[in-house]
């Protein structure tokens, strides 16, 4: 065990490029594992994510596989570049793999999960210009009839975007737009 973290401290330098790997294989690649645990989630499913059409056959099958491969492959050469940097022992040696697992499957927690704020984030942008558009208009629409129109019309420009190849970019515009809706009170008092 000590001459593995040996060898691989004197590789000091290739967590770096493992971890960037890692970064971007879950942040452009795997993030639909997270999506695809979402929608299945017992407790509290999200029908509204939406799965990139890209990511059916081989990609979805080993991509758990990948994901896993990659963050031990970081841990353990983050265990041995932390363990160049501490006094040698067993001890040691454990605490810098415990660190360094919990660091790199927290990240690997927040990239995956990136894709699947930005989907939140623009459903219900979507669901409150939905509601507020029917809502100026004087119509009245059920809250099921609401979520389901909305669910059709997000998964709709999504598809759209991604058949453009800019999924992300859409994601990303809709999401972070600075753009508020307002809000309609019928108990306020309007300005005559």
């Amino acid at each position: 065990m000590q001459m593995i973290l040996d060898f691989l401290g004197r590789w000091f330098w290739l967590p770096l490029p493992l971890t960037a790997l890692h970064f971007l294989w879950c942040w452009f690649l795997a993030y639909p594992l997270y999506l695809e645990a979402r929608i299945k989630d017992r407790s509290n499913p999200k029908p509204w994510v939406y799965l990139p059409s890209w990511w059916k056959g081989s990609l979805a099958k080993f991509a758990y596989p990948v994901t896993l491969f990659l963050s031990l492959l970081s841990v353990v050469t983050w265990t041995g570049a932390l363990s160049r940097l501490l006094p040698s022992g067993l001890f040691w040696s454990l605490g810098a793999f415990i660190v360094s697992a919990a660091a790199i499957l927290w990240a690997q927690r927040m990239w995956l999960s990136q894709n699947y704020f930005l989907q939140r984030e623009c459903y219900f942008r979507e669901y409150r210009e939905l509601a507020f558009d029917y809502h100026s208009k004087g119509k009245t629409i059920q809250d099921a009839d609401l979520r389901n129109r909305c669910m059709w019309e997000h998964q709709q420009s999504l598809r759209k975007a991604e058949q453009s190849g800019r999924l992300y970019r859409y994601l990303h515009a809709k999401a972070k737009s600075q753009k508020d809706i307002a809000v309609l009170d019928d108990n306020e008092p309007h300005d005559s």
